[in-house]
């Protein structure tokens, strides 16, 4: 059942799943575009997936990757785990609250 706070958004780095800031990803963006750095170099200088980093400055390989994620989506559901983040994220967002910071 549907709890408030399931309405309320996070902002940026409140979301744990984000791995960059808009800030990096700006930067990120600005350094490739000059051409003197590989994928590889900013995954490695970021901390995160070439993936990630190619999904980040290349807008159709974003498309594709989302249109790939939902056109295969049955294959990474997996209803137990997908209600225990549902409670994890309820309990986050209520302790944010709580703290004053959302």
């Amino acid at each position: 059942m549907p709890e408030k706070v399931d309405k309320i958004n996070l902002i940026g780095m409140q979301d744990r799943r984000r791995k960059l800031t808009d800030n990096q990803i700006k930067e990120i963006r600005d350094k490739y575009t000059t051409g003197t750095i590989s994928l590889n170099k900013l995954a490695k200088e970021y901390g995160v997936s070439k993936k990630l980093i190619h999904i980040k400055v290349n807008s159709e390989v974003a498309e594709a990757n989302s249109k790939y994620i939902k056109e295969h989506w049955s294959e990474f559901y997996d209803r137990a785990k997908h209600n225990k983040a549902v409670k994890s994220l309820r309990d986050y967002k209520k302790e944010l609250i709580q703290k004053g910071e959302l």
